[in-house]
Formats: C-alpha cells, structure tokens, sequence
C-alpha cells in the first residue's frame, strides 16, 4: 500500500474498533474518511480485501476477533468484582451460569440488534405499499433465480453469482421492495424490466466493469446494495468525461403493466 492506502487503512480500522464496522457505500464511506470519491475508488483495490461484508456493513476479522476477547475480560471483571464483595460460601451454581450467560450475549446483542432493526424495515417498507391497494394489488416475491440469470445474461465479464445465501437473498429483497414503493411498479415482470435497465445501466461504467487502470471487483452484493443503487442509477461511478446522464428508470415501458 502506499502512504494514501495505508491512512485510508487505518482510519477503516479505527472505525471498525470503534463501532464494529463501517456503511458499505461508498458515499458513506468518504463522508466518514472525509475523502474524494475517486480517491477511495483507486485505494479500493489495495483495502477491499482486508474488510468482508456483513449485511450493510464491511467488518475486519482481525479486529471483531480483538474487540470479542476485549468484552469478554470486561465482563469477567466486573462479574468478578460482583463475585468479591460476596462471602465466597453463597457462591453457587446459578451466579456461575449468570456469567456464561453474560458473556454469550455481550458480542452478539449489538449484532443481534441490527438484524431485528433491518428486518423489520423490510417488513414495514413491503407491508406499507402491499396496504395502499391491498384488494388490487400485493407485492410479488422477489424473483432471485430470475435475477441472477439476468446478471449473468447481461453482465457475463463479471463476477458469476455462485450461491443465493441467505444474506444475498435478503438484500435483493429489501432493493425489490424499494423499488416497487418508490417507482409505483405494479407487476413482477414490471420488476424484472427494472433490474435488466438497471443492469444494462451498469454497463455503462468503465468503473464498475471494471476497465480502469486499477479494476474494481463489482459484484452483485455491491450492486444489491440500496445505498450504492442510488449512486449507480444517478450516474457516481459512470465516466464523466464521456457525460453520460443520470439514469431514469423506464416509466414509458412500465406503463403498460
């Protein structure tokens, strides 16, 4: 790395010690570094692969690992002082089983946490537009094979999507859900005309096809992201030199649906 990767690095990992982990968009990610977008995308090459994606959010393993160990001996002293200032007799079964339990949550609570609050955003974004014409209409479930082969039909230089897991299926779910709310889309194949716009859109960006001097992975976690959807359909990582326009969804086609 050189002197600009390296700071960008460290910053990433103090954020990471800090709060766990950091947004995956990039917009996000400059505010934070308070940095310039095309700075980040040569320097993305270098730290990408030292963070791994976690739902929204890249982590390192390295400092999750450090950070565990850390709040399990917070724990063990303050379960410790609590233990002290007892008479060693009264100490039984049950205060024991206290502790382990303590320390099975600490790590995992705030994690857990996130989970619940984007699950329930899911809910409540695809609840919320299912209600507006509940006798007409109701979201279709999201299509992810039929997604995937598009990716592959549209996008074939990049990376092939081997496994829908789990986590994948949920952020695919939750960019469905967006858009059907915020487009006003009202059928499956309205959906679908939407992601093959969408990537053809993609196309369009040296950047994310990855045809600059530092090639950048794009991937469909990057692209399912919702945050980085907004940047991709309003044009962030197209060339500008070459001005493309930011990107509208196909309202004529749509229409007819």
């Amino acid at each position: 790395m050189n002197y600009v990767e390296r700071g960008l690095y460290r910053h990433l990992l103090d954020e990471c010690w800090v709060e766990g982990g950091f947004a995956s968009s990039f917009r996000e990610i400059c505010e934070m570094l308070d940095c310039p977008m095309d700075v980040l995308q040569d320097a993305w090459t270098k730290l990408a692969p030292c963070f791994y994606l976690d739902g929204d959010f890249y982590r390192n393993e390295e400092m999750e690992e450090l950070r565990t160990t850390k709040d399990k001996e917070r724990v063990l002293k303050s379960v410790s002082g609590k233990i002290g200032g007892k008479a060693r007799a009264h100490i039984d079964n049950g205060s024991q089983a206290s502790a382990k339990q303590v320390l099975s949550s600490c790590h995992i609570e705030e994690k857990s946490k996130e989970e619940k609050s984007k699950s329930k955003e899911e809910n409540r974004r695809e609840e919320a537009y299912a209600s507006q014409n509940s006798s007409e209409f109701s979201l279709p479930p999201c299509p992810y094979e039929e997604i995937k082969n598009l990716w592959h039909e549209k996008l074939p230089t990049l990376q092939a999507i081997g496994k829908l897991t789990p986590k994948r299926q949920s952020a695919l779910k939750k960019l469905w859900a967006d858009v059907f709310e915020e487009e006003s889309l009202t059928s499956k194949q309205a959906g679908l005309d939407w992601f093959c716009t969408y990537f053809d859109h993609i196309k369009l960006s040296k950047f994310l096809m990855g045809k600059t001097e530092k090639p950048f992975n794009c991937t469909i976690d990057f692209v399912s992201n919702y945050d980085n959807a907004i940047n991709i359909c309003e044009g962030k990582y197209h060339d500008k030199v070459t001005q493309v326009p930011t990107w509208q969804p196909p309202t004529d086609r749509l229409n007819g649906y």
